[in-house]
């Protein structure tokens, strides 16, 4: 089970990844994602997830390690 900083360092290394890509910051969260879904190796708890995602895409709440990022929200 991860814990909150866990969840914090990813988030985090997407950020940063993010930032990193500049305009292909798109090609990026969906390499993460099927590289994620690929270790995950359950095809419909991926898409089931990604659904999840696209449904719960209210503000963030700030991160408290660093108050300029953004951390996903509870």
């Amino acid at each position: 089970m991860m814990t909150a900083r866990d969840v914090e360092t990813i988030y985090e290394a997407l950020a940063l990844g993010v930032d990193a890509a500049g305009p292909e910051a798109e090609k990026f969260l969906a390499k993460a994602a099927l590289l994620l879904a690929r270790e995950l190796g359950d095809a419909a708890r991926a898409v089931a997830l990604i659904e999840s995602a696209a449904r719960n895409l209210e503000a963030p709440t700030r991160s408290p390690s660093n108050p300029a990022r953004t951390a996903p929200g509870p």
